[in-house]
């Protein structure tokens, strides 16, 4: 089988769904208090880029 299993799998799912309503947190506030607002398709690459930067970060520090 290929990709993360058991807790491993759970931990990245949970850790995805944070990021995922922090950002669309964060564009909330951005939509109320700064009156500007990303496209859909701009804020699913955010939240895919901070999920990558994340595991990147993550893996260099358990090396």
């Amino acid at each position: 089988m290929i990709g993360p299993t058991g807790v491993q799998a759970s931990q990245q799912t949970e850790l995805a769904v944070i990021y995922i309503a922090w950002n669309i947190w964060k564009e909330r506030c951005r939509r109320v208090f700064d009156n500007k607002a990303m496209s859909m398709p701009q804020l699913v690459l955010l939240i895919k880029q901070d999920i990558q930067n994340w595991h990147m970060a993550h893996t260099l520090w358990e090396e």
